[in-house]
């Protein structure tokens, strides 16, 4: 398990005259999500205690930021179509998609209300007034 936000090479496991097979995870997972992100919007703004996520982008992009939970330095990445982060557990994270964006969210853990709000540590650092800011800082 990495211990940083990480982008993640995807293993094409096969391919042939019929397509593909690309694996995006090779461990055990509790939940595979599918998001879909206005243009503009904001999410997560949070750290979790004990979870870790993978987001592969089906369409779209992400302005991801992350760090450290003491915030000190707010990093930076721009994740495109068919790229993988991985988000580890008691790092901050949030994202803005500058455009219509869909997601596949891969969890460790199960991801009903109870579990998830009892792992999940919200803080409101980026919004649409301020996210430039750490675009241009890196």
């Amino acid at each position: 398990m990495y211990k940083n936000s990480k982008l993640i090479k995807s293993i094409i496991r096969n391919k042939d005259k019929r397509g593909s097979i690309i694996s995006l995870v090779n461990e055990e997972v509790s939940n595979v999500s599918i998001i879909t992100c206005n243009k503009n919007s904001i999410r997560s703004n949070h750290y979790h205690l004990e979870d870790w996520h993978y987001i592969f982008v089906l369409k779209g992009c992400i302005n991801y930021f992350y760090s450290n939970i003491n915030l000190k330095k707010i990093n930076y990445k721009f994740i495109k179509k068919n790229q993988i982060i991985f988000t580890p557990p008691l790092e901050f994270h949030a994202t803005h998609f500058p455009e219509q964006t869909s997601l596949i969210v891969i969890s460790k853990n199960k991801r009903n209300k109870k579990i998830y709000e009892k792992d999940t540590i919200r803080l409101n650092v980026i919004n649409n007034k301020n996210y430039k800011k750490y675009i241009n800082v890196v």
